[in-house]
């Protein structure tokens, strides 16, 4: 992952001080990072995605597409965060620019911060019910089970679950927000 970091970071031409002052990380944990010295937390990866303006999987993900057909069994999925109230799973690896994410939330989980990225992106709630948080738009929207939702990821955002049983959403998001037509 450090590798996929430094790449994208002389990709843009920006030093390692540049990157730290637009994402806020300390030099350090930046240089101990690309050279794999230390795995980044959920946070660092977010803050240093949303400063490329890619979805974080972008940075987690190392497929190819190469067949008609593709598997992917569950033990390949790869797991963003799980703290026991949130978990971010990538259920399939990037394919044509797409991130998809499945999204677990328990009761009560609020805990975390927004975050913002390119693209836009596409929620479907099918357990559960969850509260989209847009601070900047000054909105807010309740999504229960079969309810979905379409955003520019650009936005602040957060998703979180306010209720007493757990919400399961799948996330989709589309690197280009032109195509949004709303």
């Amino acid at each position: 992952m450090g590798d996929k970091i430094k790449k994208e970071r002389k990709r843009r031409g920006w030093t390692q001080k540049e990157l730290c002052k637009r994402c806020g990380l300390s030099p350090s944990l930046l240089s101990q990072i690309e050279n794999g010295k230390l795995d980044p937390s959920l946070s660092s990866l977010d803050k240093i995605a949303s400063c490329f303006s890619v979805h974080i999987s972008k940075l987690l993900t190392d497929y190819e597409e190469k067949n008609d057909i593709m598997h992917f069994a569950r033990k390949e999925h790869i797991v963003l965060q799980d703290d026991g109230k949130r978990k971010l799973q990538l259920i399939m690896p990037q394919l044509e620019e797409m991130e998809k994410v499945l999204m677990i939330l328990k009761p009560d989980a609020v805990e975390h911060d927004y975050t913002r990225h390119s693209g836009i992106e596409f929620v479907y709630v099918f357990q559960g019910s969850i509260q989209a948080i847009f601070p900047d738009l000054d909105q807010e929207f309740s999504c229960c089970a079969g309810d979905s939702l379409v955003y520019k990821a650009k936005h602040r955002h957060k998703l979180i679950n306010v209720n007493k049983e757990t919400a399961k959403c799948f996330i989709v998001n589309l690197p280009h927000e032109n195509k949004l037509n709303v």
